[in-house]
């Protein structure tokens, strides 16, 4: 009788191919768009990486400050929405609001 060797967890498993990110390339770490997690972490702003993962690059100054703008203006809530959030006690747990 052969013996199967088992593996931990999910290796070996492919979850899918991505153009966006690898994970353990060369044996270790994440990578995002071929900058190194912790680089990003430690040197851009959550504004700079979406931009990177939605436009193949980081951004120099025009760019950030116009996708900042961009994504400013699209943060408003509905009048309806703020109505309902204003009705709910402030102890409300958020998952029951």
């Amino acid at each position: 009788m052969t013996e199967k060797k088992k593996t931990g967890g999910l290796a070996g498993v492919s979850a899918g191919a991505t153009a966006l990110c690898t994970v353990g390339k060369e044996g270790a770490g994440l990578t995002y768009r071929g900058y190194d997690i912790y680089d990003l972490a430690d040197n851009a702003s959550f504004e700079e990486v979406a931009h990177l993962l939605m436009h193949d690059k980081l951004p120099n100054q025009a760019e950030l400050d116009a996708f900042v703008a961009r994504i400013k203006s699209m943060r408003g809530l509905p009048d309806e929405v703020k109505q309902v959030l204003d009705i709910n006690p402030d102890d409300s747990h958020p998952m029951d609001v």
